[in-house]
């Protein structure tokens, strides 16, 4: 996953996490169990 940001932070998915689309923005969907970023 690329982050757009100034900073340009490395970040990877790992578990049941998602990327959806809210509006016109992606969002990471969460659902609290096992999911790390």
């Amino acid at each position: 996953m690329d982050d757009l940001s100034p900073f340009h932070t490395p970040a990877h998915l790992m578990g049941n996490a998602r990327l959806v689309k809210e509006g016109k923005n992606t969002v990471l969907d969460l659902n609290g169990h096992d999911q790390w970023v």
